[in-house]
Protein backbone atom coordinates (compact mmCIF):
# COMPACT_ATOMS: atom_id res chain seq x y z
CA UNK A 1 0.00 0.00 0.00
CA UNK A 2 1.41 3.44 -0.85
CA UNK A 3 2.42 5.44 2.18
CA UNK A 4 1.44 9.08 2.49
CA UNK A 5 4.45 10.09 4.57
CA UNK A 6 6.10 12.13 1.80
CA UNK A 7 4.53 14.86 -0.29
CA UNK A 8 1.79 15.77 2.18
CA UNK A 9 0.89 19.30 3.11
CA UNK A 10 -0.72 20.43 6.33
CA UNK A 11 -3.78 22.67 5.95
CA UNK A 12 -4.13 25.16 8.76
CA UNK A 13 -7.63 24.89 10.35
CA UNK A 14 -8.30 28.50 9.30
CA UNK A 15 -7.55 27.57 5.67
CA UNK A 16 -10.04 24.68 5.79
CA UNK A 17 -12.71 26.90 7.36
CA UNK A 18 -12.09 29.37 4.54
CA UNK A 19 -12.55 26.65 1.94
CA UNK A 20 -15.83 25.55 3.47
CA UNK A 21 -17.15 29.10 3.80
CA UNK A 22 -16.05 30.07 0.30
CA UNK A 23 -17.71 27.16 -1.48
CA UNK A 24 -21.18 26.95 0.02
CA UNK A 25 -22.45 23.41 -0.33
CA UNK A 26 -19.17 22.17 -1.82
CA UNK A 27 -20.58 21.23 -5.22
CA UNK A 28 -18.45 23.82 -6.99
CA UNK A 29 -15.24 22.82 -5.20
CA UNK A 30 -13.88 21.06 -8.26
CA UNK A 31 -10.36 21.82 -9.44
CA UNK A 32 -9.95 19.26 -12.22
CA UNK A 33 -10.36 20.64 -15.71
CA UNK A 34 -13.39 19.41 -17.60
CA UNK A 35 -13.05 16.05 -19.32
CA UNK A 36 -9.48 15.41 -18.30
CA UNK A 37 -7.56 12.55 -16.81
CA UNK A 38 -3.98 12.39 -15.65
CA UNK A 39 -1.57 9.54 -15.21
CA UNK A 40 -0.17 8.77 -11.79
CA UNK A 41 2.86 10.90 -11.05
CA UNK A 42 4.54 12.74 -8.23
CA UNK A 43 2.44 15.87 -8.88
CA UNK A 44 -0.72 14.03 -7.85
CA UNK A 45 0.76 12.59 -4.67
CA UNK A 46 0.14 15.74 -2.65
CA UNK A 47 -2.38 15.35 0.12
CA UNK A 48 -3.74 17.69 2.73
CA UNK A 49 -4.22 16.96 6.41
CA UNK A 50 -7.42 17.56 8.37
CA UNK A 51 -7.45 16.53 12.03
CA UNK A 52 -4.44 14.30 11.42
CA UNK A 53 -6.05 12.43 8.48
CA UNK A 54 -4.83 12.58 4.85
CA UNK A 55 -7.28 13.59 2.13
CA UNK A 56 -6.86 13.78 -1.68
CA UNK A 57 -5.31 16.79 -3.34
CA UNK A 58 -8.10 19.38 -3.61
CA UNK A 59 -7.12 20.28 -7.17
CA UNK A 60 -8.62 16.96 -8.32
CA UNK A 61 -11.84 17.16 -6.33
CA UNK A 62 -13.34 17.07 -2.87
CA UNK A 63 -13.72 13.71 -1.15
CA UNK A 64 -15.34 12.83 2.15
CA UNK A 65 -13.06 9.81 2.39
CA UNK A 66 -9.61 9.95 3.92
CA UNK A 67 -6.90 8.20 1.91
CA UNK A 68 -4.33 7.50 4.60
CA UNK A 69 -3.11 4.01 5.44
CA UNK A 70 -5.85 3.48 8.05
CA UNK A 71 -8.56 4.38 5.52
CA UNK A 72 -7.04 2.14 2.84
CA UNK A 73 -7.05 -0.83 5.22
CA UNK A 74 -10.71 -0.15 6.07
CA UNK A 75 -11.54 0.12 2.36
CA UNK A 76 -10.04 -3.32 1.76
CA UNK A 77 -12.03 -4.69 4.72
CA UNK A 78 -15.16 -3.19 3.15
CA UNK A 79 -14.32 -5.03 -0.06
CA UNK A 80 -14.11 -8.32 1.86
CA UNK A 81 -17.46 -7.53 3.49
CA UNK A 82 -19.05 -6.95 0.07
CA UNK A 83 -17.64 -10.25 -1.17
CA UNK A 84 -19.06 -12.10 1.84
CA UNK A 85 -22.43 -10.42 1.41
CA UNK A 86 -22.52 -11.23 -2.32
CA UNK A 87 -21.49 -14.89 -1.91
CA UNK A 88 -17.98 -14.07 -3.24
CA UNK A 89 -19.25 -12.65 -6.54
CA UNK A 90 -17.52 -9.47 -7.69
CA UNK A 91 -20.73 -8.26 -9.36
CA UNK A 92 -24.29 -9.49 -9.80
CA UNK A 93 -25.12 -8.30 -13.33
CA UNK A 94 -25.70 -11.19 -15.76
CA UNK A 95 -22.77 -10.16 -17.95
CA UNK A 96 -21.42 -12.76 -20.35
CA UNK A 97 -18.03 -11.84 -21.78
CA UNK A 98 -16.35 -8.74 -20.42
CA UNK A 99 -14.16 -6.74 -22.80
CA UNK A 100 -14.04 -3.37 -21.03
CA UNK A 101 -14.84 -2.54 -17.40
CA UNK A 102 -14.87 0.85 -15.67
CA UNK A 103 -14.66 1.13 -11.87
CA UNK A 104 -15.72 4.56 -10.56
CA UNK A 105 -14.21 5.78 -7.30
CA UNK A 106 -11.90 2.77 -7.32
CA UNK A 107 -10.14 3.68 -4.06
CA UNK A 108 -7.32 1.20 -3.47
CA UNK A 109 -8.25 -0.54 -6.73
CA UNK A 110 -8.73 -3.94 -5.11
CA UNK A 111 -12.07 -4.57 -6.89
CA UNK A 112 -10.67 -3.53 -10.29
CA UNK A 113 -7.58 -5.67 -9.77
CA UNK A 114 -9.66 -8.72 -8.83
CA UNK A 115 -11.92 -8.25 -11.89
CA UNK A 116 -8.81 -8.00 -14.05
CA UNK A 117 -7.51 -11.26 -12.56
CA UNK A 118 -10.87 -13.00 -13.08
CA UNK A 119 -11.19 -11.71 -16.67
CA UNK A 120 -7.62 -11.59 -18.03
CA UNK A 121 -8.76 -10.72 -21.56
CA UNK A 122 -10.76 -7.70 -20.35
CA UNK A 123 -9.40 -4.16 -20.14
CA UNK A 124 -10.16 -2.81 -16.66
CA UNK A 125 -9.90 0.88 -15.80
CA UNK A 126 -10.26 2.23 -12.28
CA UNK A 127 -10.75 5.96 -11.77
CA UNK A 128 -10.36 8.00 -8.62
CA UNK A 129 -9.18 11.43 -7.50
CA UNK A 130 -6.48 9.91 -5.26
CA UNK A 131 -3.51 7.85 -6.54
CA UNK A 132 -3.64 5.14 -3.84
CA UNK A 133 -4.07 2.07 -6.06
CA UNK A 134 -1.72 -0.88 -5.78
CA UNK A 135 -3.08 -3.28 -8.42
CA UNK A 136 -0.76 -5.67 -10.20
CA UNK A 137 -2.74 -7.15 -13.08
CA UNK A 138 -1.35 -6.25 -16.53
CA UNK A 139 -4.86 -5.69 -17.94
CA UNK A 140 -5.78 -3.17 -15.22
CA UNK A 141 -4.84 0.51 -15.16
CA UNK A 142 -5.76 3.44 -12.99
CA UNK A 143 -6.50 7.03 -13.93
CA UNK A 144 -6.87 10.16 -11.86
CA UNK A 145 -10.31 11.44 -12.83
CA UNK A 146 -13.11 13.18 -10.98
CA UNK A 147 -16.31 11.28 -11.77
CA UNK A 148 -18.30 14.48 -11.12
CA UNK A 149 -16.72 16.30 -14.05
CA UNK A 150 -17.19 15.74 -17.77
CA UNK A 151 -15.70 12.36 -18.64
CA UNK A 152 -12.98 11.68 -21.16
CA UNK A 153 -14.56 8.25 -21.82
CA UNK A 154 -15.86 7.26 -25.25
CA UNK A 155 -19.64 6.70 -25.27
CA UNK A 156 -20.82 3.13 -25.74
CA UNK A 157 -17.49 1.54 -24.86
CA UNK A 158 -17.94 -0.42 -21.60
CA UNK A 159 -19.61 -3.75 -20.85
CA UNK A 160 -19.78 -3.00 -17.13
CA UNK A 161 -19.55 0.25 -15.18
CA UNK A 162 -19.14 -0.37 -11.46
CA UNK A 163 -19.21 1.93 -8.46
CA UNK A 164 -19.74 1.33 -4.78
CA UNK A 165 -19.22 3.37 -1.66
CA UNK A 166 -19.77 6.57 -3.63
CA UNK A 167 -22.02 8.27 -1.07
CA UNK A 168 -20.46 11.60 -0.15
CA UNK A 169 -18.31 11.66 -3.27
CA UNK A 170 -20.90 11.90 -6.04
CA UNK A 171 -22.20 15.45 -6.34
CA UNK A 172 -25.28 14.40 -8.30
CA UNK A 173 -26.22 10.73 -8.67
CA UNK A 174 -28.60 11.42 -11.56
CA UNK A 175 -25.82 13.10 -13.54
CA UNK A 176 -23.34 10.37 -12.60
CA UNK A 177 -25.73 7.59 -13.69
CA UNK A 178 -26.49 9.45 -16.93
CA UNK A 179 -22.76 9.59 -17.76
CA UNK A 180 -22.27 5.96 -16.75
CA UNK A 181 -25.18 4.77 -18.90
CA UNK A 182 -23.86 6.76 -21.86
CA UNK A 183 -20.49 5.02 -21.44
CA UNK A 184 -22.10 1.56 -21.65
CA UNK A 185 -22.25 -0.56 -24.76
CA UNK A 186 -25.74 -1.68 -25.80
CA UNK A 187 -26.78 -4.39 -23.30
CA UNK A 188 -24.04 -3.21 -20.89
CA UNK A 189 -24.63 -3.02 -17.14
CA UNK A 190 -24.29 -0.33 -14.50
CA UNK A 191 -23.80 -1.68 -11.00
Amino acid sequence: MPSLDSGTTQLDPDEWDGLQAGYGNGTDLIFCSSGSTTSLGSDTENYHQICGRSFPNLKYGLSWNAVDDQSQIMSDYDHQFYLEREDHHLFSAPVGVLHRVLDLGTGTGVWADEIAAAYPSAEVIGTDIAPIQYGSQPNCRFEIENMNNKWAKAPGSYDLVHGRGLLGNADNFYSLCTKAIAALKPAGYLE
